[in-house]
């Protein structure tokens, strides 16, 4: 069974740090194919299936769940539908109405976690952006996402920006001590943000590589 799962705010995560790389996603909360000797969910089914991956972990709040299951039955009629893109930007412009004044409460909420206050100045600062995006009928994608940390990315704390720079220099295969001397000497060095730090971005990829290879020679001590 594939389920169409639109969590409006799924771009939250996108662009505060994780999650779904556009609005729109695909769940599977059973199996992704359904046997023939099996009969096919109902509607109901398909409906409490949508429901609790929509809610599940608390960022997306059921009654934005059922306005994004609203909206999906009115344009394709059923769950277990592929959108075009004239299909999302319908939803899109559905899951905006019913839900004006809960955008920017769910946004903050997923942007800013319990604890990180310091990331509230941020958020603000990227709301707009992706509220245009939305109301377009547009994905929230990496790439509005890393434009959007560049743009706010002076606002970025700079503890979560070492976080995210650390665990990104270690995906390519560096030791923790490297990327940690490779942020500071970036840091000291460069003018990117912080926001431009964490995303890793191609506009500062020269200068994180070579302070990346500098540091692998003579790691510096944490």
């Amino acid at each position: 069974m594939r389920i169409l799962l639109l969590a409006p705010f799924a771009l939250a995560l996108v662009a505060c740090g994780g999650g779904k790389p556009a609005a729109t996603a695909t769940a599977s909360p059973a199996s992704s194919t359904t046997s023939s000797k099996e009969k096919p969910p109902t509607a109901a089914e398909l409906k409490k299936a949508f429901m609790d991956e929509c809610t599940k972990g608390g960022d997306v709040s059921p009654g934005a769940c059922i306005c994004s299951y609203d909206a999906i039955i009115s344009v394709k009629g059923t769950l277990e539908a592929d959108l075009d893109a004239n299909d999302k930007a319908a939803v899109h412009k559905k899951v905006t109405g019913c839900m004006a004044g809960e955008l920017e409460e769910i946004y903050m909420k997923s942007c800013a976690k319990p604890g990180e206050d310091a990331m509230g100045p941020f958020c603000k600062c990227t709301y707009p952006g992706v509220a245009a995006r939305v109301a377009d009928g547009g994905d929230v994608d990496v790439s509005l996402r890393n434009s959007l940390y560049l743009s706010c990315g002076t606002l970025y704390p700079e503890a979560r920006a070492k976080t995210d720079f650390v665990e990104s220099c270690k995906k390519e295969g560096a030791k923790e001590e490297t990327c940690t001397c490779a942020f500071k000497a970036l840091k000291a060095k460069t003018k990117l943000s912080n926001g431009a730090l964490s995303t890793y971005a191609d506009e500062g990829k020269k200068d994180i590589q070579a302070n990346i290879a500098a540091c692998a020679k003579k790691p510096a001590s944490k």
